[in-house]
């Protein structure tokens, strides 16, 4: 199943320009123009195979599967080499990437000048603007704006040539994630095959960092690093633990939710001041001279984004019900005080992490919490959490979040053309209703299925439950 949603996504890539493959003025490979039902029906088999797949390959190691993690991590790489050469699909996010790097070489402040403006100004990379964000300056941190100027400055004024290396740019983000995260497991190949099921050759993490490039798979990289850093502090403390604070300072100023995980790791060390210190004092070493020098206008549009609203907002019904009843809730009203109870709930009953690892536990109870329950919602952002799954012993919610993400990711597919111009009538106001609906009915389930069981091995390999 995995090699099948692996195909598929290559099926939906090479066919050319689609509901699902942007135009970008190259990357034109068999231009089959498949129809929207063609196109939707591929993107929807990566997500059902990719999400069973993995979840099938799970179940077998507790059942005493054990394949060699080395070949799951060359297998993961080779995948991610093939789709990085392949035309991005998906999403129009990296064509927004590339006119925010296009804003910033011709000397416009991407968090203030917008799509639009290069639009009216017939640049030739700006013939090529989705319709989506054209009106929306850059929300992401400094350094993303950084990396995306560098790659425009590099690929001049053709969109095919600045989204092709900013695709490269993802994907060596991808693998080189994959390459930490076994460093980190790397004493237990069972929590290294975990890893590179989880993350390395999972379909849907594929799909979000790889063929859509979303800049999310940089961020959890650089997470993924200061972790790595953390995990050998005892080697030399204060220097891998400026480390570790600069990593993960600088996966915040790629994107800003990535400074939960900052925030969490800080609070492991709370007992140890000299440790604190030297965690804030990378952090800020990273964080301020990058906003420094990105202005005022970087940090404002962020703040502005956390009044938005995502199409996948399990919030939406019962905002829905309360109109109904004549009550006045809003989605941000219900989402964040969620947050607030989920995070509540997973301190309190999620498993409990490797003891050698013990810290990765507070990482996971809070990115969850925010990922899963507030009104921002988009599956991609779970980059920032698989990493932290991964290194999570076993539980129910492997199962909920692999299938969770492959709703959300259902209702954001295939990702190109507007809903509206669809020819199935009302398609995406429904996929974004249903959607909705199992995002809720997702919730309510993990707060039902605590507590939540790990599993172990016995020595003649068969699982037991504690």
């Amino acid at each position: 199943m995995i090699g099948a949603a692996v195909l598929a996504m290559a099926l939906v890539c090479v066919q050319g320009p689609s509901y699902a493959v942007p135009k970008t003025g190259g990357w034109r490979w068999l231009d089959l123009r498949p129809s929207a039902l063609t196109t939707l029906l591929l993107c929807w088999a990566v997500m059902a195979f990719g999400a069973t797949g993995v979840y099938l390959a799970l179940r077998g190691l507790r059942l005493g599967w054990r394949p060699s993690p080395t070949r799951l991590l060359v297998a993961g790489l080779v995948v991610t080499g093939v789709l990085a050469v392949l035309p991005v699909a998906g999403s129009t996010d990296l064509l927004s990437y590339a006119l925010y790097g296009r804003e910033a070489v011709l000397g416009l402040d991407p968090a203030v000048a917008v799509p639009q403006q290069l639009i009216d100004a017939h640049d030739p990379v700006a013939r090529f603007a989705p319709r989506a964000w054209r009106k929306t300056p850059s929300v992401y941190g400094p350094l993303a704006n950084g990396l995306f100027w560098l790659v425009a400055l590099l690929g001049g004024a053709s969109m095919a040539a600045i989204t092709f290396l900013l695709k490269l740019v993802m994907a060596a983000a991808f693998a080189g994630t994959a390459l930490v995260l076994d460093r980190i497991t790397a004493a237990d190949p069972d929590r290294r095959r975990r890893v590179h099921l989880l993350w390395t050759l999972n379909p849907l993490m594929l799909w979000a960092g790889v063929v859509s490039a979303h800049v999310d798979v940089l961020a959890a990289l650089l997470m993924a690093a200061g972790l790595l850093a953390f995990h050998l502090r005892d080697r030399a403390p204060v220097p891998l633990l400026l480390l570790t604070g600069a990593l993960l300072g600088a996966a915040a100023a790629v994107k800003a939710p990535f400074a939960l995980a900052g925030l969490a790791l800080a609070w492991t060390q709370r007992r140890s001041l000299r440790a604190l210190a030297a965690l804030a004092l990378g952090a800020v070493a990273a964080i301020v001279p990058a906003y420094l020098l990105a202005g005022q206008a970087t940090l404002q549009v962020m703040f502005t984004k956390l009044d938005g609203i995502s199409p996948i907002s399990p919030w939406r019904w019962p905002v829905k019900w309360a109109a109904d009843a004549s009550w006045t809730v809003t989605h941000e009203t219900l989402g964040w005080t969620a947050t607030a109870l989920l995070f509540v709930l997973l301190a309190w009953r999620a498993p409990k992490a490797h003891e050698d690892f013990p810290e990765i536990r507070p990482l996971f109870v809070l990115c969850a919490a925010w990922l899963l329950a507030s009104p921002l919602q988009r599956p991609w952002y779970d980059a920032m959490l698989f990493p932290l799954l991964a290194l999570m012993p076993a539980s129910r919610l492997d199962a909920l979040l692999l299938f969770r993400n492959a709703a959300a990711e259902s209702g954001q597919i295939p990702g190109v053309v507007p809903y509206r111009h669809w020819p199935l009538k009302n398609f995406g106001v429904y996929t974004y209703w249903y959607v909705s609906g199992a995002m809720l009915a997702f919730l309510a389930t993990i707060a039902a299925a605590l507590p939540l069981p790990t599993h172990r091995t016995n020595g003649n390999g068969t699982a037991r439950r504690r």
